[in-house]
């Protein structure tokens, strides 16, 4: 396979290229490679003509290390993750390491639509920013479910009811929003609001959807949650204390991957923490 100049989005060509490498250079199937990006058999067979089609597959298959695929695969095979995929940024940047890496996501969302029916979405700037990124397209047979509460707690555009609420404008799809703190404060408040049907409904549903978009925070020096209102800065140091490193969907965890505050976790509306590892496809 030789790489020509082909005028085509990049995040097209680069999954044209993934695809073909895998089938002809690594020897996988059409159904490992599905598996893999959880296609159907028929789209890998289409994506493989349409590659053969633009120019891109000819005898051999030359690495397109120009746009960070060699890393990527290693990245996989050493971490086990799924697909990575790595965007170009500027050192010590935040605002273009979120530009960058927002835009890729709202390209890698816009890839996995099909074959899929339910998306949640966490928190935070990046995943606002994707979320203003995506493409307009008529999808109106899938639902977006915010994977944990928020009101009063977190800027507006941070919020995953704001999130959920900007996609399914651009995607004319229907979403749900969860009506309830992230954390609350009193003790069995958060069993009386999961009493609630409508709230107790919505959560089974994002325990049950089939890709989760979050962002993964540090813990340390994390402005944007000192700013929020979700945790008081007693409680930030109270979770330091706990060696928690780092936050999923309002959860906060060790380390190890476990939960670092129990306590404080028992107060967190929105997916648990067990049920957001057991969901099939979860996009950080």
């Amino acid at each position: 396979m030789n790489i020509i100049d082909n005028p085509m989005p990049e995040e097209k060509k680069r999954l044209l290229l993934r695809v073909a490498k895998l089938y002809y250079k690594d020897n996988l199937d059409l159904k490992a490679i599905a598996d893999k990006f959880d296609f159907s058999v028929s789209k890998v067979s289409r994506l493989l003509k349409e590659s053969r089609r633009a120019g891109l597959v000819r005898i051999t298959i030359d690495e397109y290390s120009s746009h960070f695929n060699s890393i990527e695969e290693e990245l996989e095979k050493k971490s086990g993750i799924d697909e990575v995929l790595i965007s170009p940024a500027e050192l010590n940047n935040e605002e273009n390491i979120i530009k960058n890496i927002s835009s890729i996501a709202a390209e890698y969302f816009n890839r996995i639509i099909p074959g899929h029916k339910t998306f949640a979405f966490s928190w935070g700037k990046t995943l606002s920013e994707m979320s203003k990124k995506i493409i307009c397209n008529r999808t109106p047979d899938i639902l977006l479910i915010p994977a944990m509460g928020g009101i009063g707690q977190i800027k507006a555009d941070y919020n995953p009811n704001f999130i959920v609420k900007l996609i399914s404008e651009k995607l004319n799809c229907n979403y749900l929003q969860l009506n309830s703190p992230i954390i609350v404060e009193q003790k069995g408040l958060k069993e009386k609001l999961l009493s609630e049907k409508s709230i107790n409904e919505i959560i089974e549903k994002i325990r049950l959807s089939e890709v989760i978009f979050t962002c993964i925070g540090p813990l340390e020096n994390n402005i944007r949650l000192l700013q929020s209102n979700i945790i008081s800065r007693e409680g930030f140091q109270e979770l330091i204390k706990s060696k928690a490193v780092g936050e999923i969907c309002g959860r906060f965890f060790n380390s190890g991957g476990d939960i670092a505050n129990a306590e404080l976790d028992n107060k967190t509306i929105g997916i648990e923490f067990n049920d957001f590892l057991k969901i099939k496809r979860k996009v950080a």
